[in-house]
């Protein structure tokens, strides 16, 4: 059966997903409303069928990249998968040329003083955010590899960042448990908004349209409408929330919990529609995602392994082994079934489809 899913909330006609986020300095308060996800198990439909999907998913490694000295936090594709970026524990960030598994470049300063949690990628690579355990934003010139600015807020570690469509507006979650928001046109290194909703670290952050979710251990997802001032609410009954991805289409949420399970979540209603397990994720935050079509959900586990799912029906239905440690960091290709993986034993992994097998 095919279900309908609308806009992202009942209260919002009219709402654009393509609109951007914008700073409203007098938009400090949000009206709450908790979405129960008290209905019943919907379906959704994909038109990848599960015998071509599993065939179509990377299996070989293609490349071995070596250089970090520690554990790998995160992964980036740049917005058309030529190059990949790392970074971690070492306190630097790689480039490489994810084509031909080459080192580009390292990128490393006296002001980046402690690990790298996340970092993200502009449009046209000629800068790059890093998130970093002290609660430093640190903005970078690509081809200089200076920072060029940093950008203060949180009182302890910065564990997500994500921006707006025009990347004007930058958004922050930490583990002190707010979420800080800096309009990046604005000279001011301090932040225009802070949300201090969530009673817990926040472990990830998204920006999507107009409104800001973050996913939080506290057990809620929060979902900030900048344009309207609500704010919605989905309790997971304590269960602490590793990160959140969102749908090509905006319409699903999916969500890695600390029990070793993710929960795919209708984003109007709240309602589960489906629950993933296969994998262990209990104690480090690790980020799920939505891969390529949107027919295959995939995450990284810490038992060395990244698992692929069937989206609609929720089996398992292929994993590949990182190595024997954890596997923290995943990032698919923007285009092509290609996946990078990467973990505590500092090395980056490019996996491609074996056509051959």
């Amino acid at each position: 059966m095919t279900i309908f899913l609308s806009c992202l909330m009942v209260v919002v006609s009219g709402f654009l997903p393509q609109d951007s986020l914008r700073i409203d300095n007098r938009q400090n308060k949000f009206e709450k409303r908790e979405l129960r996800g008290d209905g019943q198990s919907l379906h959704y439909t994909t038109p990848m069928k599960k015998a071509i999907v599993h065939k179509r998913l990377p299996n070989k490694i293609r490349f071995v990249l070596k250089g970090h000295k520690g554990a790998i936090y995160t992964v980036r594709f740049d917005s058309d998968g030529q190059f990949l970026m790392s970074a971690g524990e070492d306190r630097s960030v790689r480039l490489w040329n994810a084509q031909e598994g080459t080192l580009i470049k390292s990128f490393t300063s006296p002001k980046l003083t402690s690990s790298v949690l996340d970092l993200i990628i502009s449009n046209n690579r000629k800068k790059f955010i890093t998130a970093d355990s002290d609660g430093r934003v640190h903005i970078w010139d690509t081809l200089s590899g200076i920072i060029t600015r940093t950008l203060y807020g949180p009182r302890y570690k910065a564990n997500s960042i994500s921006w707006n469509k025009d990347e004007t507006v930058l958004v922050c979650g930490s583990d002190d448990g707010a979420v800080y928001v800096w309009d990046l046109l604005s000279l001011s290194p301090h932040p225009s908004q802070i949300l201090r909703d969530a009673i817990d670290s926040i472990s990830q952050v998204l920006v999507a349209g107009p409104t800001v979710i973050a996913a939080s251990v506290d057990g809620y997802l929060r979902v900030y409408d900048f344009r309207n001032g609500k704010l919605l609410l989905r309790n997971f009954n304590e269960v602490a929330l590793s990160s959140v991805a969102l749908s090509k289409d905006t319409r699903l949420f999916l969500v890695n919990c600390l029990d070793s399970s993710m929960r795919l979540i209708d984003r109007e209603t709240g309602d589960q529609l489906l629950s993933y397990e296969g994998h262990i994720n209990e104690r480090y935050r690790i980020h799920s995602s939505f891969a390529w079509d949107n027919s295959v959900v995939l995450s990284p586990s810490e038992d060395g392994d990244v698992v692929f799912w069937d989206l609609v029906n929720g089996t398992v239905l292929h994993r590949i082994k990182h190595g024997t440690g954890l596997t923290l960091a995943s990032a698919t290709h923007p285009k092509v079934r290609v996946i990078a993986t990467a973990g505590e034993d500092g090395v980056l992994k490019v996996w491609v489809v074996d056509h051959s097998s």
